[in-house]
């Protein structure tokens, strides 16, 4: 029975994934493979950093930033 594939987390590096910016904020997405993803969000010089434990949540939550600024338009 083959192995299964591990991941180890010290091999992979932070990644910027997608940026939006709209209204003077800047929302950025980024992670690592499987573990570790944040949304970041820029605003007058101010930092707010969410962590998530993967990315199928911290991409929900960026696509719901997103459709914000879409309808904003």
């Amino acid at each position: 029975m083959p192995r299964k594939h591990i991941i180890h987390p010290e091999n992979c590096k932070n990644r910027i994934r997608e940026s939006v910016s709209f209204c003077g904020i800047t929302f950025t997405l980024s992670g690592k493979y499987s573990q570790e993803w944040s949304i970041m969000q820029e605003k007058d010089g101010k930092i707010t950093v969410e962590v998530f434990p993967n990315r199928k949540t911290a991409r929900k939550e960026f696509n719901r930033y997103k459709k914000v600024k879409f309808t904003l338009k």
